[in-house]
């Protein structure tokens, strides 16, 4: 009897989990941002998790016009995988700069998430010299 009762517990608390953050949620949200840091030259790609970034609150289709700023600097939103999910190129910023992300949505709200990136300075490239199997930065 117990087993049977621990396992109607976790499935209500999966079941309402799913609820929470699945297409029946209305409300337009970000869940998740992976990575939270990139590189200060601008070429790191980030993918942001959600709710409905493609379909307003009732459901409906609704058109993906939307912008992103990395502390006041716009980056690039290159697709929405699906109504959840969209991936975006981080644009150039100060190592060690941790900066707030907007999403503006047109039409639909905007979503800012405080102190959500963090920039690196990138690591030089380097090549390994087959004949003394040694690394050397790139030139």
């Amino acid at each position: 009897m117990r087993v049977l009762a621990m396992a109607a517990l976790a499935l209500c608390l999966a079941t309402g989990a799913l609820a929470a953050c699945g297409s029946d949620d209305p409300k337009l949200k970000v869940t998740s941002i992976e990575p939270p840091r990139g590189a200060s030259d601008g070429t790191s790609y980030i993918h942001i998790y959600g709710n409905r970034f493609l379909t307003d609150a009732n459901g409906n289709d609704a058109p993906s016009n939307a912008k992103i700023y990395f502390g006041g600097t716009q980056g690039k939103i290159t697709r929405f995988p699906n109504d959840g999910e969209m991936i975006v190129q981080a644009p150039a910023g100060k190592a060690g700069d941790v900066v707030d992300l907007l999403i503006v949505f047109e039409g639909r709200g905007e979503i800012t998430i405080p102190k959500a990136f963090t920039y690196y300075d990138k690591a030089p490239e380097t090549q390994m010299n087959v004949d003394t199997l040694t690394k050397q930065p790139a030139k």
